[in-house]
């Protein structure tokens, strides 16, 4: 029998909530006040800051918004036969 696939656990912030913290950090801001005041952890501060691979959330997209529409239609098209 297989296990189960365990999942990180959810951010606790939103990417909005990164933004102004990196938004004060760059205007003077200490990382743990930052951290404290829009609740992101002082590390993804950190490491955001340090790493330009790291301000994107998430894995990047596969399809471009053109091929998605169209697959999209596709898909319905299909579905209704």
């Amino acid at each position: 029998m297989s296990q189960q696939f365990k999942t990180k656990r959810p951010r606790r912030y939103s990417e909005e909530d990164l933004k102004r913290a990196l938004s004060a950090v760059e205007n003077g801001t200490a990382h743990r006040e930052a951290a404290r005041l829009y609740n992101v952890p002082p590390r993804t501060i950190y490491c955001h800051l340090q790493d330009t691979k790291a301000r994107r959330m998430g894995r990047g997209r596969q399809l471009n918004a053109t091929e998605e529409r169209l697959l999209v239609d596709q898909l319905k098209k299909f579905g209704n036969t």
